[in-house]
């Protein structure tokens, strides 16, 4: 077990959560962060040469696509 592995469950043990949901929330937390702030896109941007704008709406139209079935998901498998 890595390093942060070992924080990751000892504080989850300390605030009384499972190591399961405490790791759903770091990945939901990355999704937000990479639709809001896209640095992953830019080699696609240069090579493709498209506009950021063209991106940024695709990106919040996944967003809330992708928003409305995890919460679909986690309202009907608590």
């Amino acid at each position: 077990m890595g390093r942060s592995s070992t924080i990751h469950a000892s504080s989850c043990r300390s605030i009384g959560s499972r190591a399961v949901e405490s790791s759903h929330g770091c990945c939901v937390g990355s999704k937000f962060w990479n639709i809001v702030c896209p640095f992953w896109a830019l080699p696609l941007i240069a090579i493709a040469k498209i506009d950021l704008r063209d991106l940024i709406g695709f990106s919040v139209l996944l967003f809330i696509v992708g928003n409305i079935f995890a919460i679909t998901g986690i309202l009907l498998f608590p």
